[in-house]
């Protein structure tokens, strides 16, 4: 009798352990996305600093396990008002992330003072944009990442160009995606090294994206990819700069991909062979990450 009280009691120890292991697990799991992945704070946390918080929504539990491995080296973000009206952008800046994440999430229209010299007469549209950069150690290579998120709709939906340009690295596996959101869904667009608006050159490469036109589409996030590869050891320093230029009138993508990489470029890295192409980009600052060896 006494043999079975003792293994009644530890079988009730087993069973309550088991019952508060779960409630745990249940506890841990922070955020569930709409491809029902699920993360834990520090998880969620992680995949915010290589992508946002909107792309985190929409990606597959390959891809999460995948960012789950990635050592983040070096990293940078920068936050952009974009201030426009009928005849195009009137004036943009670089902001806080505090003002960022405050920011109307539906845009907002109001009156321009016309004794401002940045303005034109009129209503004027804001939006927000914020560009994160990443390089990852993945052991033999390196990997990068841009990640451009629209928190507000654009009202000019054009090619749009991201491009990366390197010093002292070599590149290759050069991918892409445009994630376009409606309502609680979203559709994905993938980019290669076979996709049209693929520009490859000796100093980095570039996607020319269309960006998807549609009245009921809420946000846009943009990224892209690349494999680096340390080419010169007889200096201490290896970088890349990453640049998302947007178009501000309509383009054919011909007109987006007549570039090339340089320093004097826009975002330190686009530049358009036309003039008339220049200024019809909204010459976003660029980001730029350094990798000592």
């Amino acid at each position: 009798m006494k043999s079975l009280f003792r293994g009644g009691i530890f079988a009730i120890a087993l069973i309550f352990t088991f019952s508060t292991l779960q409630v745990k697990a249940e506890e841990e799991i922070f955020y569930t996305n709409l491809n029902g992945v699920e993360m834990t704070e520090n998880e969620y946390n992680h995949i915010v600093n290589l992508l946002s918080d909107k792309k985190v929504t929409s990606i597959t539990q390959d891809e999460f396990d995948e960012y789950m491995t990635y050592e983040i080296i070096d990293r940078n973000v920068i936050y952009q008002k974009v201030v426009s009206n009928e005849f195009g952008i009137v004036y943009e800046e670089e902001v806080t992330e505090e003002e960022y994440n405050a920011s109307d999430l539906e845009g907002m229209e109001s009156g321009i003072d016309g004794e401002n010299p940045n303005s034109l007469d009129g209503y004027f549209e804001t939006s927000y944009k914020r560009l994160n950069v990443s390089l990852i150690n993945a052991s033999s290579y390196f990997i990068l990442i841009g990640d451009l998120t629209w928190k507000q709709v654009p009202a000019c939906r054009s090619y749009d160009v991201f491009a990366f340009r390197n010093v002292r690295f070599y590149y290759s596996a050069v991918s892409g995606s445009q994630t376009y959101y409606v309502g609680t869904g979203y559709t994905n667009i993938s980019y290669t090294a076979n996709s049209a608006g693929y520009k490859a050159l000796g100093n980095g490469a570039g996607l020319s994206m269309n960006l998807k036109d549609g009245s009921n589409i809420t946000s846009y996030d943009m990224t892209i990819m690349a494999n680096l590869i340390i080419s010169d050891y007889s200096y201490s320093t290896s970088y890349v700069t990453v640049s998302y230029q947007h178009a501000q009138s309509d383009l054919t993508r011909a007109q987006s991909m007549d570039y090339y990489l340089s320093s004097g470029g826009l975002g330190g890295v686009v530049y358009f062979n036309s003039g008339t192409i220049w200024n019809k980009y909204d010459g976003m600052t660029g980001v730029e990450l350094t990798l000592n060896h």
